[in-house]
């Protein structure tokens, strides 16, 4: 499933915001975001209509499928974050010029990349790469 930059965006402020049990609230995304609450809301109902999102009285969490969507585009993220690293690049400048593209690569890439550069545990800026589940 394919994503916007602006729904990326969305997703890993809902997840990165909210503490697993409990939802964000749609108001605080919008905080978060810089942007008003009805763009927010857009988004939300078109991730919901893909199935990543479910939202409920302004509260909102991801699906299974939106944190599968979340590892992918976290995995594509730090793997390529830790490639910039190993080059000369920046951890904070490899991290804003990866946010521009992570979210429509194939994880096929990134698994050998990854290889490539070693297999590290942890993205440059001490995140998991892989997710607790092993997944992507």
């Amino acid at each position: 499933m394919r994503v916007t930059k602006k729904e990326r965006d969305c997703l890993i402020k809902v997840k990165e915001n909210g503490d697993g049990s409990f939802p964000v609230r749609l108001c605080e995304v919008a905080k978060l975001m810089g942007v008003r609450p009805p763009s927010v809301l857009e988004l939300v109902e078109r991730l919901q209509g893909k199935g990543l999102l479910k939202s409920r009285s302004g509260m909102i969490r991801l699906t299974a499928q939106g944190q599968r969507e979340y590892e992918r585009i976290m995995l594509n993220h730090r793997v390529f974050e830790s490639l910039y690293v190993q080059s000369g690049i920046s951890a904070d400048d490899a991290c804003r010029e990866i946010e521009a593209f992570d979210y429509f690569l194939d994880n096929s890439n990134a698994e050998a990349i990854l290889k490539k550069i070693g297999n590290p545990s942890v993205c440059p800026h001490g995140k998991p790469i892989r997710s607790r589940a092993g997944g992507g």
